[in-house]
């Protein structure tokens, strides 16, 4: 796994509820949708749709469920390599926040340069799609 951002978006007035964010993105043209036969993992609490892959509810997920006692059946061995996944997921972003200190508190700046701030960072860790996504971040300033 290349733990590389495929997409990031920044700067939405919408709520930070993780579910509201997505759909807001996913109706952005420039959002990468995944290829057929390709998935992206989500979390619990999405809604399930095609090319997002989530966890089993009601099955054990987090890795500690997993110590000492093997995963039986397949929404339990699913549930196990999806946990992994995530983890990935986690490390990328703690990675990031630890070579990008400003990352870990929000600054006191106005939206537009947070959204700066955060692209940048990106960039400069490897996420190229977020070339793409400052010139939106410099219409934020207009508006």
């Amino acid at each position: 796994m290349d733990e590389l951002f495929t997409y990031v978006g920044a700067g939405s007035a919408v709520s930070s509820h993780d579910i509201s964010v997505l759909t807001y993105y996913m109706g952005r043209p420039d959002y990468p949708h995944p290829p057929a036969g390709r998935y992206y993992l989500v979390d619990f609490g999405y809604a399930v749709r095609a090319g997002y892959l989530g966890p089993y509810r009601n099955t054990r997920y987090h890795l500690d469920d997993f110590r000492g006692r093997e995963a039986e059946g397949y929404m339990e061995k699913f549930n196990y390599q999806h946990s992994r996944l995530h983890n990935v997921v986690e490390q990328s972003f703690g990675k990031l926040k630890a070579r990008w200190y400003i990352l870990e508190g929000v600054p006191n700046y106005v939206r537009y340069k947070l959204v700066k701030v955060l692209f940048d960072c990106c960039i400069s860790a490897g996420a190229e799609s977020c070339l793409q996504l400052i010139g939106w971040a410099d219409q934020q300033k207009l508006q």
